[in-house]
């Protein structure tokens, strides 16, 4: 995210109506103050021309009509060039928001100043209100959840069907050159209602929607509606007033909310838009988008794609409007002040600053292992008592971890031979005589390394990549292995040999061979024996995660000690913070963890609650080891 540029914060408030007009007044980084004149309520018979350069100096002009107000702004311009703006219109003046501000330009100043779309100008429309604004946002991904509201019988109401997969392109092009993992699209399933908005809602923690929708106002009730679905999917009208209620009492609101106008729409929804904007912010929204007319198809798609790109370089929502009112305006598309910012944000910074390392994809080097994001939360860990099962996998018990990445694989013989390369470590025996990877073997996992090298290995790729890396934590490694939801195995409760690579798949290999040697008995039977194989080759055994061979294959490595050789020094439950993760390289006595089991084991002894040990200094053919790459720390180690 890039460097925040420094704004001077100028408001310019327009009061209720008096009997001279609307009175203006203008603040300065909330200290200086220009009390100005009258808005005459002659603007709201406001008719626009076929000139939007023509209308905005016009309509700027009658803001600044007053000449206290104009002697005021030609001062601010002078002292502060770069000016973030807002336009208070107080609650009690509602009508005003029918006025289209978003063509405001300053044709007075020189060059002359499109204000809305202006980089050194961002522009909101400010509702104040007393309710704390929230932090922005650091974690990632952000999730959008998008609706797209359809109902079958729309043309009962004189209204095209909306077309699901343009509005799914509009969306879905706004992210293309986001950096991998920024965000996560939900759309949720028809049919469109509050109900299954406010479920949606209680699920997950969306930060943004995103909403596609017929609408209208009705002038007689004042109310503006949505043409949202029953449980039939059947047009049912959603009020402003209820959705507004229904955010109100969620603890959990989204940072924005966007509404996108229907392209197929029979009639200006901009009324209707309007309406759930000012009650939105009011009920805690933070920050609205709403269109105040009928958005070409292109107008929209660029809008919304310049907007979300902005967003997520500097997180400032007004200035990411005005950017991408700017690029509507460079491709000479019609409609450019159809879109509408209405905040209540301090400072309109709607995303912080986001550690790359958070991100659900992020780039590494070739040689780098590819890491899968475990989000912060509880799982269960250990096993339930059983008469098959050790002592020291029980009892089970909830954890609750903070965020990491973990390897999606085992480190693989390549990646180890790059570190074998530039440290000058000693390669692992079961290389034989060469010092590289034997030939066909380098996607398979790194055998014959001890909980040393391992640690070694570590330490070199975070001196190489400047990223925090380290063998995972018992912890680490089984929610990583099993989900949230203690899964005996990666992909489920039942046993499944095709899955892994595990000693009854070795035993039909040699059956196998056996009726081949049988059969082909004039030729020489070769030797099978059981052994490693390529770290992505078993798809159907991933985690819920995304990771691979997190049960069979090779026996893994963590962090975690068992203790002295013949005692249990940290039993269950597990306890996070004790010293059973403590860093002590010189003790070989102090036994560390392995989980996984390997291609030697049978069903029981590769469950992903299972827990061997060993001496930190020994080496086996199936021993190998995943990283676990530490967004919560910086470069720090032990």
């Amino acid at each position: 995210m890039s460097e925040k540029t420094e704004f001077a914060d100028v408001e310019i408030r327009i009061q209720s109506r008096q009997d001279e007009g609307y009175p203006i007044e203008l603040t300065v980084n909330h200290q200086q103050e220009f009390i100005g004149g009258h808005l005459s309520p002659d603007l709201l018979d406001w008719i626009p021309s076929v000139s939007p350069t023509v209308d905005g100096e016009k309509l700027f002009e009658q803001l600044m009509q007053d000449d206290r107000v104009k002697q005021a702004w030609a001062q601010i311009r002078g002292q502060a060039p770069k000016r973030r703006i807002r336009l208070r219109i107080d609650a009690d003046a509602p009508e005003l928001h029918a006025i289209p501000w978003e063509l405001l330009r300053d044709g007075q100043a020189t060059p002359p100043e499109a204000i809305t779309a202006d980089s050194r100008l961002p522009f909101s429309r400010y509702l104040a209100g007393q309710w704390e604004v929230l932090q922005p946002l650091e974690e990632r991904p952000i999730k959008i959840l998008a609706l797209l509201a359809n109902p079958r019988n729309l043309d009962d109401y004189k209204l095209q069907q909306i077309e699901i997969e343009t509005e799914k392109e509009i969306i879905e092009s706004a992210f293309l050159d986001f950096t991998m993992g920024q965000v996560e699209i939900t759309y949720l399933e028809p049919p469109i209602n509050l109900s299954t908005l406010e479920q949606a809602l209680h699920n997950n923690n969306y930060h943004m929607l995103h909403i596609v929708s017929h609408g209208a106002f009705s002038e007689r009730r004042q109310k503006a509606v949505l043409y949202w679905a029953d449980s039939n999917n059947r047009v049912k009208l959603v009020r402003d007033s209820a959705m507004a209620d229904m955010l109100a009492r969620l603890e959990q609101k989204p940072h924005l909310v966007f509404f996108s106008t229907c392209q197929s729409a029979s009639r200006s929804p901009a009324e209707a838009f309007q309406g759930f904007a000012p009650l939105l912010i009011n009920a805690g929204v933070p920050a609205v988008i709403a269109m105040q007319d009928l958005v070409p198809v292109k107008t929209a798609r660029q809008f919304s794609r310049v907007f979300y790109q902005q967003l997520f370089k500097h997180g400032q929502v007004d200035l990411a409007s005005n950017e991408a009112r700017s690029a509507v305006l460079t491709e000479e598309l019609p409609g450019g002040s159809i879109p509408v910012l209405f905040s209540r944000l301090a400072d309109n910074q709607l995303l912080g600053q986001a550690d790359p390392n958070s991100l659900a994809v992020i780039e590494h080097e070739p040689y780098e292992p590819e890491t899968i994001l475990i989000q912060e939360g509880s799982f269960l860990m250990g096993h339930d008592p059983a008469e098959v099962i050790p002592d020291h996998e029980t009892p089970q018990h909830e954890l609750h971890l903070p965020s990491y990445r973990i390897g999606k694989y085992p480190v693989t013989n390549a990646q180890y031979a790059e570190f074998v390369k530039q440290a000058k470590y000693q390669k692992p025996s079961s290389w034989g005589l060469s010092s590289t990877p034997p030939r066909g073997l380098e996607d398979h996992p790194v055998v014959r390394v001890s909980w040393f090298d391992a640690e070694a290995y570590c330490k070199w790729l975070t001196g190489v990549t400047g990223r925090p890396y380290r063998l995972p934590t018992e912890a680490e490694w089984e929610k990583a292995a099993r989900g949230t939801e203690g899964l005996t195995y990666p992909w489920g409760n039942d046993w499944d040999s095709k899955n892994c690579n595990n000693a009854s798949q070795h035993k039909r290999r040699k059956r196998t061979t056996l009726r081949l040697s049988v059969t082909n008995s004039h030729k020489r039977r070769k030797k099978s024996s059981p052994s490693t194989t390529p770290v992505s080759q078993y798809e159907a055994g991933q985690t819920p995660y995304g990771c691979f061979d997190m049960v069979g294959n090779v026996w893994e490595w963590t962090r975690s000690q068992w203790g002295e050789p013949l005692d249990n020094d940290f039993p269950y439950p597990y306890q996070i913070g004790d010293t059973r993760e403590n860093y002590e390289f010189s003790n070989t006595r102090l036994h560390r963890i392995l989980r996984g089991g390997s291609y030697e084991n049978n069903p029981l002894d590769i469950r992903t609650s299972v827990r061997f040990k060993y001496a930190p200094n020994s080496s086996q053919d199936d021993w190998g080891f995943r990283v676990v790459l530490d967004i919560n720390a910086k470069n720090n180690r032990g």
